[in-house]
C-alpha cells in the first residue's frame, strides 16, 4: 500500500470521527434544550462554536499527518 493509501484512509477516519462527534454534540444539546437547561439559541451558538472547534483542530492534525507522511 503507497502512502496515498494510507493518507486518504486516515482522512476518511477522520471525517467519521468528525461526523460522529457532531452527531453527539447535537444529541447533547438537544436534551440540554428539552431539560430546560438551555435555550435553542444557546444550543445553537454552543454547536457551531463546537464544531468551528473541531474543524479547526482536525485541520491542523490533517497538516501534521501529511507533514508526518512525507517525512517519512
Amino acid at each position: 500500500m503507497d502512502n496515498n493509501d494510507w493518507i486518504k484512509q486516515l482522512l476518511m477516519v477522520g471525517v467519521g470521527t468528525t461526523s460522529f462527534v457532531a452527531e453527539k454534540i447535537k444529541e447533547v444539546s438537544d436534551e440540554l434544550v428539552k431539560d430546560g437547561k438551555i435555550n435553542p439559541d444557546q444550543a445553537k451558538g454552543l454547536v457551531e462554536e463546537l464544531m468551528t472547534k473541531l474543524n479547526t483542530e482536525q485541520g491542523n492534525f490533517q497538516g501534521q499527518l501529511e507533514k508526518q507522511i512525507r517525512n517519512i
